[in-house]
């Protein structure tokens, strides 16, 4: 299309993820407009904010909630009590979710969005399967009783900031939030991202992202723009804000600090306590507090763990000898807390 020399408008977020800078240039070249709003946050002009309303900011971290699913999925458990199957069910039945959801609830959707976002943000082409992603699937309603009694809730967050090296940590995780961030408000299927700037300070953008309607208006959108350019006899649009790239440059894994939320499921017995906290310390991890909410049964006993400030690293080789202990009856489940401005 783009060579034959027509207007293009696309709500392909792989498309644009893995191939955006590739089309941005033959676009140009055509002379032609490329329309890619629809891509992120559907109905909310999250992109066109952050290329046109903030062309003057430097921004060092993007965090979003990209994933109008998963979002609806966790703020059912969270609000209303529901297990993760009936909240997925629910939405499933209202439209927001696929027949096979593994696309939004294992974190593949917000990968590409992310991605796309830190090309405007940041000047950066990241290759997508670089993008470390985990989904929901292991979130559990006794995690929200948890996270409430720390004062924190739960969302699934792409993230994307700079590191003292000029390098790009990005991620796309469920994470503990503190309950006075904005990203903690953001219910249900909507949408939010967290734009933090070393210039006009920090900007929130949330609205619509799941469904065909907002899709619909942020294609329309797009096709409106570019009638009134051509009519004004403008130039082509450039979506990505960019002409010349900077080499992406991926912070190596495990090196950011972090605070942690551990949850373990054990077979109660004698002694349990002592070999988790002698592994953690043999990792050089500090335990902060341990929550237990009362259980039904001695037979899957869940209990929390909060840890200190430590390199991911660490917690990731203790979390995997945790697993290998006899009186696991599940797998542990780690979650950062999120550093939110």
């Amino acid at each position: 299309a783009l060579a034959a020399g027509k207007h293009l408008v696309t709500a392909n977020k792989q498309l644009m993820a893995e191939y955006g800078v590739d089309l941005d240039e033959r676009s140009r070249a055509a002379g032609v407009h490329l329309g890619i709003e629809a891509c992120v946050m559907g109905g909310t002009p999250l992109l066109h904010a952050v290329r046109e309303g903030l062309a003057g900011e430097h921004f060092t971290a993007a965090y979003g909630i990209l994933n109008g699913t998963t979002n609806y999925i966790l703020t059912e458990m969270e609000t209303r009590g529901s297990s993760f199957a009936e909240a997925l069910a629910e939405a499933q039945q209202k439209g927001y979710a696929e027949r096979d959801p593994t696309f939004d609830v294992e974190g593949y959707d917000s990968r590409y969005k992310i991605a796309i976002l830190a090309m405007i943000c940041f000047g950066q082409a990241v290759p997508v399967k670089s993008i470390p992603a985990e989904g929901i699937t292991r979130i559990e309603q006794v995690d929200f009783a948890y996270a409430h009694r720390l004062n924190h809730t739960i969302r699934l967050i792409a993230g994307a900031r700079r590191r003292d090296s000029k390098c790009l940590e990005m991620f796309v995780r469920p994470m503990m939030i503190p309950q006075a961030s904005p990203l903690a408000h953001v219910l249900g299927s909507i949408n939010g991202v967290l734009l933090v700037g070393n210039k006009g300070g920090n900007t929130t953008i949330t609205g619509h992202g799941a469904g065909g309607e907002p899709t619909g208006v942020a294609a329309l959108s797009d096709v409106v723009q570019i009638a009134r350019s051509m009519v004004a006899g403008g130039e082509s649009i450039t979506p990505l804000g960019y002409v010349n790239w900077h080499p992406a440059k991926l912070a190596p894994p495990g090196e950011s600090t972090m605070s942690a939320y551990l949850r373990l499921v054990v077979r109660d017995r004698p002694g349990i306590l002592a070999r988790v906290c002698g592994i953690l310390a043999r990792h050089h991890i500090n335990i902060d507090s341990v929550l237990q909410e009362p259980a039904e049964t001695k037979k899957h006993l869940p209990f929390v763990m909060t840890l200190e400030p430590t390199q991911e690293k660490n917690v990731t080789r203790a979390v995997r000898e945790i697993a290998r202990l006899p009186f696991l009856a599940e797998p542990p489940l780690m979650m950062p807390f999120a550093e939110l401005p």
